[in-house]
Parts: C-alpha cells; sequence; structure tokens
C-alpha cells in the first residue's frame, strides 16, 4: 500500500461519508503560514515535523477500536494532520482561511 493511501487511511478518508477535498504535504508543519498568510495560528502545527494534511468538506466520522469493539465517533475537524510514524492530529474548524478548490463550470457553447 502507497505511504500516501496509509496516511488517508489513517485520518478516515475511507469512512463513509468523509470526502476529501484537498490533501497537502509539508516539510515543516509550520509552513502552513506561509501557504495560508490570513489563516488564524493553530497550536498543533506549530512545529518543524513533516505533516501531511487532509482537508474534509465538513465534520469527519472516525471509526476507532475501544476494548474490542468498533465504535464510529464523528469529530468536528475538517482537518486532519499526519505526522510520523503514525500520530494523527484532528484540528477544529478553522474557518474560510483553508481554500479548497471549487469545480468551475463550464462556459456555454
Amino acid at each position: 500500500m502507497p505511504a500516501g493511501e496509509q496516511r488517508l487511511i489513517a485520518c478516515g478518508a475511507r469512512e463513509a461519508g468523509n470526502e476529501v477535498v484537498r490533501t497537502l504535504e509539508l516539510q515543516r508543519a509550520r509552513d502552513y503560514r506561509i501557504t495560508f498568510p490570513e489563516i488564524q495560528q493553530i497550536p498543533e502545527l506549530e512545529v518543524d515535523a513533516p505533516v501531511f494534511l487532509v482537508f474534509y468538506s465538513g465534520p469527519t466520522v472516525i471509526v476507532e477500536v475501544r476494548h474490542g469493539a468498533r465504535a464510529k465517533i464523528i469529530r468536528q475537524s475538517p482537518i486532519c494532520a499526519w505526522f510520523a510514524p503514525d500520530r494523527v492530529v484532528f484540528i477544529p474548524e478553522v474557518g474560510d482561511a483553508f481554500p479548497v478548490p471549487v469545480p468551475v463550470p463550464a462556459p456555454p457553447a
């Protein structure tokens, strides 16, 4: 399985209802401020470690195993940050400062 796929799975991308709208890999997590200069400070990303960010269209559904049973947990976190080797942090809503690709309609023929 490719490394990118493993990171997406760790962030819950395969769970029903989770719509990934963008991914972004940064060599230093704190460089999110260069990519998105207008965003508020995100303490979880104020580190020099590499990070793989997964942006969702809304709240995420995560399946966790607790005491041998699977439990669905809904997080109000549209951003997942994956740090090597396998640490996942869900970042709460940060407003509209993280732009996502929006399909542009084709011009009329």
